[in-house]
């Protein structure tokens, strides 16, 4: 199954708004960062789902246990159940307010994961933090009331589920800020060996100064360079 081009499946639990500072009923930024994904995945030509909310976070909060049964929660599963022979990886998008929050330290975007998806998560981290320039929120939250993403692991299919939030100040994620961060995202999780490319490539050339280094210093000692250390003008027979 591994073999296979997964499916894409992006989701938005948060992504319905009214449009309205009343009170916070949505991730104001969750819709178009799906669609963003969306995009990434139609033009590298994958089979791509998107299924953004149908309600305010307000009346269903769709990633809460409490909404295990609605018919929203039911097409995330019916979609994983019809593609059972084909592997998935699921990007559930998010976003936060820039204060209020624990991410309220300039991030730009944040990772979080529970216990079962924490080792390709820690993966994508540490990429983003080390070799994208994105300003990643340092630490990986726990989200074990995340019922969404609980329910995602019961499916042998599931190659991994991203929960991935992104800052809706524009003044710190700009939009063209924001279209990097999901495309460094598409391909390291898609495309994980470009994680440690660059990575491999630094640590390959800093052995091969080493290595250099010390054939110069056997090299000299075997003396093939040849220092004449006598005084200017002496004169031997």
């Amino acid at each position: 199954m591994d073999s296979k081009q997964p499916k894409i499946l992006i989701i938005a639990p948060h992504s319905k708004c009214d449009n309205t500072n009343e009170e916070r009923h949505c991730d104001r930024r969750a819709k178009i960062m799906a669609e963003k994904l969306e995009l990434l995945a139609k033009n590298a030509k994958y089979d791509v789902k998107l299924i953004l909310s149908d309600n305010l976070r307000s009346v269903h909060d769709y990633n809460r246990k409490e909404a295990f049964d609605t018919p929203w929660r039911q097409k995330v599963r019916d979609y994983i159940e019809s593609n059972r022979e084909s592997p998935i990886i699921i990007y559930e998008t998010h976003s936060f307010p820039p204060k209020g929050t624990e991410f309220a330290d300039g991030s730009q975007m944040a990772l979080l994961a529970i216990d079962e998806y924490y080792d390709g998560t820690k993966k994508m981290h540490d990429y983003l933090i080390n070799d994208s320039g994105i300003n990643v929120h340092k630490a990986i939250n726990g989200t074990r009331i995340n019922n969404l993403m609980i329910d995602t692991t019961k499916y042998p299919n599931i190659k991994h589920h991203y929960l991935l939030e992104f800052n809706e100040d524009p003044d710190i994620l700009s939009t063209d800020d924001s279209s990097y961060a999901a495309g460094k995202i598409f391909l390291a999780s898609l495309f994980p060996k470009c994680m440690y490319f660059k990575i491999s490539f630094y640590k390959i050339s800093y052995y091969l100064v080493i290595i250099l280094a010390i054939l110069v210093i056997l090299a000299i000692l075997a003396g093939v360079f040849q220092f004449n250390f006598l005084p200017v003008g002496y004169k031997t027979d």
